[in-house]
């Protein structure tokens, strides 16, 4: 059984726009970084005050290259501690691994991801609810990643589920009774 998996199909979709030109930018950023495991040229990304070099690891990132592309030059340090949370320490041994670009290579104003109205207020990424969160993620699904993800099981009882729902709704707009006293149940089990 193949199940299609959204995140690959997306990256695909973006890759293609991209290399369409549909985001205004040139063709040769796709076909010249995105698509190539060796890339020749820096990748600069600042990462807590440090700049570094992600052009090696770009191709073996399990968030895909085209994301490090998406974010070239521009300080990623809140994205990083934000989505590294499951294994920071795993994160941080990969972070550590990269080379450090040198003063006269780092771009000289990175582009700061944009927090809200006011980029001079960045919110705290090491508090107290962040802790709390990361230790109730922690306990429920453990340390293995794999047990966060969807089984085949779960998308036969969603697809089967979402199945009911579509026919209650078939049947409420047929006035069914018995349809429409059951399409709250059917959208609950969903």
């Amino acid at each position: 059984v193949v199940f299609w998996d959204p995140m690959t199909t997306m990256q695909k979709l973006l890759v293609a726009a991209v290399a369409s030109g549909a985001f205004g930018l040139s063709s040769s950023i796709a076909s010249a970084r995105w698509r190539s495991s060796d890339v020749s040229t820096a990748l600069p990304l600042r990462i807590d005050g440090e700049w570094v070099d992600a052009s090696g690891y770009a191709a073996k990132h399990k968030g895909g290259a085209w994301l490090l592309e998406y974010a070239r030059g521009k300080d990623v340090s809140f994205l990083f501690k934000s989505i590294h949370v499951m294994h920071p320490e795993r994160a941080k041994v990969a972070l550590a691994s990269l080379p450090r670009l040198p003063v006269d290579e780092a771009p000289t104003q990175p582009l700061v991801f944009s927090y809200g109205s006011g980029d001079d207020e960045k919110p705290i990424v090491d508090s107290a609810l962040r802790a709390e969160l990361h230790e109730m993620v922690r306990e429920r699904f453990g340390d293995d990643t794999a047990q966060t993800k969807a089984t085949a099981a779960h998308w036969v009882r969603t697809a089967l589920l979402s199945g009911l729902a579509a026919s209650c709704w078939v049947g409420w707009a047929r006035g069914d009774p018995v349809a429409a006293a059951a399409l709250p149940l059917a959208h609950w089990l969903v």
